[in-house]
């Protein structure tokens, strides 16, 4: 029989134990010695690497909304206020930064690229506003998204700066450009 274990939520004390060296005859100095804390995703959060990971996963892989994962985990009986784990986020996105860049550059080192934009409504207080999602695959190898308020040369100037190669993109008139110094060039179907 094939059977499920509910996943739970855990609390996990770390015991930092602290020693006192006695006091020295010449300096009359009492030393206090305690471990440096684990180092953490978040620093002093509450959040261990584990529950930050799933709620990544279930953001961007299981399409979980932070309001749907703060339902969840109430069902659990862990009260989680969706802003507290969009501001994990926002932290892990800063923790994370290192790693989206090498992938950049990584894929700014293919012989050959596929790029597109999507429009996209982006609130703002008064009322929304348009921006776009460039996507940029480095095929056989990752993809990797990037953001742009517009949707213009200036946006795939930056998307793809310094790249040399093939790019696999759609006709729009943001990429021309990109095609004029010859270290870009337009790829085409051959049929």
């Amino acid at each position: 029989m094939l059977e499920r274990r509910p996943a739970s939520c855990v609390f996990v004390e770390v015991v930092r134990k602290k020693f006192v060296r006695k006091a020295d005859k010449q300096t009359l100095e009492t030393t206090v010695c305690i471990a440096d804390p684990l180092p953490m995703p978040i620093p002093k959060g509450i959040a261990g690497p584990g529950l930050l990971a799933e709620t990544i996963v279930k953001r961007w892989c299981d399409h979980q909304p932070l309001h749907r994962q703060e339902g969840i985990f109430a069902r659990d009986g862990l009260e989680l206020a969706r802003s507290t784990l969009s501001e994990w986020h926002i932290m892990l996105a800063a923790l994370a930064a290192p790693l989206i860049q090498a992938m950049k550059a990584d894929a700014l080192q293919s012989p050959y690229l596929c790029t597109d934009a999507t429009g996209v409504l982006v609130q703002a207080p008064e009322r929304c506003k348009n921006g776009h999602f460039w996507v940029l695959v480095a095929p056989d190898k990752h993809v990797r998204f990037e953001f742009s308020q517009s949707h213009d040369s200036d946006a795939t100037a930056n998307l793809l700066e310094g790249y040399r190669g093939y790019l696999v993109a759609d006709a729009h008139i943001v990429y021309d450009h990109l095609y004029r110094g010859g270290q870009i060039i337009v790829a085409t179907h051959a049929g």
